[in-house]
């Protein structure tokens, strides 16, 4: 019996000197966090989100962390731009924080600025700046001769967004290797602008497909070694193409 009572004061007492140590050693300044760094911010500037993570800086490691749970849904509810979070911690006592932003996929450019803007309709660029790094730049879609209105503040208008997306799938489709721009006339009519140079007249938003296509076969019967002879190709006719070259006096 004494010897099961002095057992038992024997592991309070390593426990206790055990849970003494770890406390102490967590005390220890090297556990406090001293830097929050930022990595992967491209459309939003890193002055926008650090107000988000005071409650991290200065605050020991634990707290840190589960405090970056709560903080990573208050940023992403603030900027829907923003498609992930997450951390490491490099020792001793540096915050890294990792912000993954969604990819713009079209590209509106108008007189008094550039908006980038993803999928889903979400305006990336939220000050009027160009972005630290331009991924897929290939793949965006440019759209001139339109100022795209934003509700929410961040999102595009839905009715605009319905009428680009059915033009960019076309454009993959059936034209991917060629440089297309999309341009909106005054009459809310479609031009596609070739290298810059060529206008491809589209039309109203009819027969999209049938208009895509057309151009695509058009280009299948290797246009290219004439195409600085054409002034502009039409497809506003059903299911023809009609190519309007220059005359000798407009060259």
């Amino acid at each position: 019996m004494m010897k099961k009572k002095i057992f038992k004061i024997l592991v309070g007492f390593i426990s206790l000197v055990i849970l003494t140590g770890i406390i102490i050693i967590l005390r220890k300044p090297g556990f406090y966090i001293a830097n929050v760094h930022y990595k992967g911010l491209n459309y939003i500037n890193e002055s926008q989100v650090t107000s988000f993570f005071k409650p991290i800086d200065n605050r020991h490691m634990i707290i840190a962390i589960l405090k970056f749970y709560s903080v990573k849904n208050d940023v992403r509810k603030s900027y829907p731009q923003i498609s992930d979070i997450s951390f490491n911690i490099k020792y001793p006592n540096q915050f890294n924080v990792f912000i993954k932003e969604k990819k713009a996929e079209f590209l509106f450019i108008t007189k008094q600025r550039q908006y980038f803007v993803s999928n889903e309709g979400i305006l990336l660029n939220i000050m009027p700046s160009e972005p630290n790094k331009l991924y897929n730049a290939d793949k965006i879609v440019i759209v001139k001769g339109i100022v795209p209105r934003f509700e929410k503040k961040y999102y595009i208008d839905p009715e605009l967004l319905k009428k680009i997306k059915p033009i960019t799938a076309l454009l993959t489709q059936y034209l991917a290797d060629k440089n297309l721009q999309v341009k909106f006339t005054s009459d809310h009519q479609i031009v596609l602008i070739k290298d810059d140079i060529l206008p491809i007249k589209i039309g109203s938003m009819a027969y999209l497909e049938d208009k895509f296509k057309n151009l695509h076969d058009f280009y299948q019967y290797g246009v290219q070694d004439i195409e600085n002879n054409i002034q502009f190709i039409d497809l506003r006719l059903a299911n023809k193409v009609v190519v309007k070259y220059w005359s000798n006096d407009e060259n």
